[in-house]
């Protein structure tokens, strides 16, 4: 039986030796690939570790550390150093808010604008922009999965890819002219 099915020639080229040393070859390097995707993953995760460690700290000691950074300005600027530093987190916390509310009606309006074209998870899709829109231009990104949702769309066969796609740009427009 094995003399009828098995190919000796095929098996005596496999245990050749530069068949052997070219197979060594390549299994030292997967696993050393593997080794040092492990370690880089494991020391990242060490770093994000560290990072939360310190911020529980900070966080339990906040107040303290307050009190030490006062202490470090000299006592003849305090009162302009503190008024500085309240005008700003006031202009800050006006400013994030600002931007949460535009975010928001940014959101609500591409919503909308995706519901009159009647494209699926809309709402979803559309507060998903408006969360974006909190970065400048970051609300770009959201052109793929956009694009992804036309082309699925597109799939049943109800409308075409490029209708449906235009529409998308249409909503873009109209609600970033409205933004601007």
């Amino acid at each position: 039986f094995l003399r009828k099915y098995l190919d000796f020639e095929l098996i005596a080229s496999k245990l050749s030796r530069d068949e052997w040393s070219r197979m060594i070859e390549e299994g030292l390097s997967a696993s050393w690939s593997v080794i040092s995707g492990s370690i880089s993953i494991m020391m990242s995760i060490f770093s994000w570790a560290i990072v939360l460690l310190y911020i529980v700290f900070i966080m339990i000691d906040y107040e303290r550390i307050s009190r030490g950074f006062r202490q470090m300005v000299m006592p003849k600027y305090r009162k302009l150093v503190f008024g500085v530093a309240r005008d700003v987190k006031v202009s800050m916390n006006r400013y994030f808010r600002g931007q949460a509310l535009v975010a928001l009606i940014v959101g609500v309006l591409f919503s909308i604008g995706f519901l009159l074209i009647v494209l699926p998870m809309a709402i979803g899709l559309g507060m998903f922009i408006g969360l974006l829109n909190m970065v400048p231009y970051l609300q770009l990104i959201s052109l793929l999965p956009t694009t992804l949702i036309c082309l699925v769309c597109s799939v049943s066969g109800d409308i075409s890819f490029w209708t449906l796609f235009w529409e998308c740009m249409a909503v873009y427009i109209v609600v970033q002219a409205i933004q601007d």
